[in-house]
């Protein structure tokens, strides 16, 4: 592990990989400089969440498997938080992910079904055990006083659907969503976009909105986003947390899976 600069200005912590930038995959006490060594900690806590399974392959686990080895060799702990794993359908996956499992002392799971993969690969299920994250029972709190006339219709892309994991094309996503889009308008219900992430989602939307004209919402506070969601008549979300707003709140929702 590379030294973490925390930001203060948003109070969170940034981490840098020495291969290639994979992304943030730890959250590591920092001293009062703002830096920490890979000496001076006393722990690794992996916060991702999907990334081990047959969809991916071996790349991560084969990476993350490495820093969690060199983090046990100074003594430090590794817990992996409430992730989704599997399915491990081929026995060179399921060699490495026994390895990482092997070298981890929780890796929480997010279902029972996750918890099944891993104890399949031989993990005592007490390492693994079972601590939902999903928000189903987090209450939204009220939108700003200056945000008025929520959509009926609220549409959440996920640009996993068209990336190298996902099953279309840009361009037939792109029809997907105006086909929504259009049965919301031939309905006389008002319709947005929501980026219900903080990455690639954003251009998506952005995207989206310039070709098909309708706003964007993009609320960082996530109960608020929640309380949007609730307001809404019925919700097209391809990603799960937008499923679960809604669900959670009783509004109708539509899927597609990647």
């Amino acid at each position: 592990l590379p030294a973490v600069r925390v930001s203060r200005r948003r109070a969170r912590f940034d981490m840098w990989l020495d291969r290639g930038g994979a992304g943030p995959i730890a959250v590591l006490a920092a001293p009062a400089t703002g830096w920490a060594s890979p000496w001076r900690v006393s722990g690794v806590v992996d916060v991702c969440g999907y990334k081990y399974g047959g969809l991916w392959g071996r790349g991560a686990i084969d990476l993350d498997s490495r820093v969690y080895a060199e983090a046990r060799s100074r003594g430090q702990s590794v817990v992996l938080m409430p992730k989704t794993y599997g399915p491990f359908e081929d026995d060179s996956t399921r060699r490495a992910m026994a390895r990482l499992a092997h070298q981890v002392e929780l890796c929480l799971t997010r279902d029972g079904i996750s918890q099944r993969h891993l104890v399949g690969l031989g993990v005592d299920p007490a390492r693994c055990s079972v601590f939902p994250d999903y928000t189903s029972a987090v209450p939204g709190s009220s939108p700003r006083p200056n945000q008025r006339g929520f959509p009926k219709v609220i549409v959440i892309p996920n640009t996993r659907m068209v990336d190298a994991a996902g099953p279309l094309s840009d361009a037939s996503y792109q029809d997907v969503i105006r086909d929504v889009l259009d049965l919301a308008r031939a309905a006389g219900m008002s319709a947005a976009l929501m980026a219900h992430d903080s990455g690639q989602d954003i251009v998506l939307c952005q995207r989206l909105s310039r070709e098909f004209k309708v706003p964007v919402i993009h609320e960082r506070v996530a109960t608020v986003a929640k309380s949007i969601i609730g307001q809404a008549e019925i919700v097209y979300s391809d990603r799960l947390h937008g499923l679960i707003g809604a669900l959670s709140q009783g509004v109708p929702a539509m899927t597609m899976g990647w």
